[in-house]
């Protein structure tokens, strides 16, 4: 179970996936309090640019290395967000669940957010960008 201290939430989830959710973001919450970058990229989906990777490794280390801790979460059914970025790249493996976290490091609020897939094993994956 996700740390009651923690504020989750969830909508329009099956409750395979609300198991799923709740799992993924245990390992989430505890990668950042204890800085474990390596935690997070072994939650990711194999098959990702070896330069996308080794950025997303770098950009949650320097979150950690800052202090970084979750303060909340939410999930709910994917649609694909409305950011610019996106008109050029797509989610792949075509995710599912997404998950928005607020991150706080004590003196400011920072948005992070999962885009997931279960994989074949049924253990739920973020998901990385590829070119459209």
């Amino acid at each position: 179970m996700v740390s009651p201290r923690i504020a989750g939430s969830m909508k329009g989830l099956s409750p395979a996936d609300v198991e799923r959710v709740n799992g993924f973001m245990e390992r989430v919450i505890r990668a950042f309090e204890v800085a474990d970058p390596n935690a997070l990229q072994e939650m990711e989906h194999p098959g990702g640019d070896p330069r996308g990777t080794r950025n997303t490794f770098e950009f949650n280390k320097s979150l950690m290395g800052g202090g970084d801790k979750v303060r909340s979460w939410s999930a709910q059914p994917y649609s694909e967000p409305d950011w610019e970025i996106m008109e050029i790249l797509r989610f792949q493996p075509p995710p599912t669940i997404w998950i928005e976290v607020t991150l706080h490091d004590g003196k400011r609020e920072y948005p992070l957010a999962f885009a997931c897939l279960a994989d074949e094993e049924g253990f739920l994956r973020s998901c990385y960008y590829v070119d459209r």
